[in-house]
């Protein structure tokens, strides 16, 4: 039998899913593959991986190849905590800005844009750039990081920029969640490993129910990488959904059809959630 290549974002937001996997896990024909979402986003279009999360836009660039697994998501209803746009002035300010964008994510930037050109109305110049923002800012006005690489708590450079949360900038604008990262497998992929996939996917939810369970093994490990302190790490994985209802779909949506107005979608989209009587909820 072929190697089923699962993808895995390796960002601490995603450690409450993953962290329980290899325990439930039977197949032994499966290969986890550690990489940034951009990149995975990349594999999965190429085939070169099976299924795994991926940004979010990068599901709607590809929906015809694709279907969401249910109940999985990395989304907020207002602030995310690990996606800031850091910037020299008020946002107020920034019309005619530069802005540099890290290379690492998607979902993100285009988000960014939606909220700065059609809701701020502003226009704008974008760099993408290494995630390292003191290097960002040297030449430019504002800074986009995500995930573990928007983790600073370093004082003295925090209070020479204003930081803005862009899962509460959403919630502010349209009243919705918005959801970063989803669940994807290739239609193809799911035709070859049908119950391998069910196996796969069950492994999953109760992956993530286990993380849920015991946060505060997962706060332990994130405290380990970043000494934030069990305050932050609680306040961070509680303002975290991982699931992909009914409300966080809609956001989903939203978040789609704005896309497709600004012009970076090529076509309308809307999410297509894998159903299957064989699946756990």
């Amino acid at each position: 039998m072929d190697t089923i290549k699962i993808g895995r974002i390796d960002f601490l937001n995603i450690l409450p899913i993953y962290y329980y996997l290899d325990q439930h896990i039977k197949n032994e024909n499966i290969e986890i593959i550690n990489k940034v979402p951009s990149v995975l986003n990349r594999m999965l279009k190429k085939g070169e991986i099976d299924m795994g999360p991926i940004s979010s836009f990068s599901y709607a660039e590809n929906a015809d190849d694709y279907l969401l697994l249910p109940n999985l998501s990395v989304s907020s209803k207002g602030k995310v905590r690990s996606i800031y746009l850091f910037s020299k002035k008020p946002i107020e300010s920034l019309h005619n800005a530069s802005i540099a964008l890290t290379n690492t994510s998607e979902t993100s930037i285009n988000l960014l844009k939606i909220i700065l050109e059609k809701y701020y109305n502003y226009k704008l110049t974008y760099t993408t750039m290494s995630p390292d923002l003191n290097a960002m800012l040297l030449e430019h006005d504002a800074a986009l990081l995500i995930g573990d690489d928007a983790f600073i708590d370093n004082k003295e450079v925090l209070d020479k920029v204003y930081r803005y949360d862009l899962g509460e900038l959403w919630e502010q604008i349209t009243g919705l969640s918005m959801t970063f990262a989803v669940w994807a497998i290739r239609k193809d992929s799911l035709n070859k490993y049908y119950s391998e996939t069910v196996d796969i996917y069950n492994a999953f939810i109760t992956s993530k129910a286990m993380g849920q369970k015991n946060i505060e093994q997962i706060i332990n490990i994130a405290n380990r990488k970043f000494d934030l302190g069990n305050s932050f790490w609680e306040q961070y994985y509680s303002g975290l959904l991982y699931d992909l209802n009914t409300e966080i779909i809609a956001g989903l949506d939203r978040f789609f059809l704005d896309a497709y107005s600004c012009g970076y979608l090529q076509k309308p989209v809307t999410a297509e959630v894998w159903s299957d009587n064989n699946v756990s909820s």
